[in-house]
């Protein structure tokens, strides 16, 4: 997956999230979180894609790749703590 994240130049989106836009944005600012949200959308479509049904259900409410990443990475590490 870490793969696929960096060929589409989305890994830092997937692994850092992005910020909402703040009180009166900039005309930068908005291109830039438009751009965000528009590869965040793409990061998740590639996440959702890619997992199998369990664990799509696990994820299946996450509004941003990040929570989703996150999810998925949680449940796999505390299978190694277990």
């Amino acid at each position: 997956m870490r793969s696929l994240f960096g060929a589409q130049e989305v890994i830092d989106l997937v692994t850092n999230g992005y910020e909402d836009l703040g009180a009166n944005p900039t005309e930068a600012q908005r291109t830039t979180f438009k751009e965000a949200k528009k590869k965040d959308c793409k990061a998740l479509f590639y996440i959702q894609q890619n997992v199998d049904a369990q664990h799509f259900e696990k994820i299946s409410k996450a509004t941003r790749s990040k929570e989703a990443w996150d999810i998925l990475e949680s449940y796999h590490t505390g299978g190694e703590k277990v």
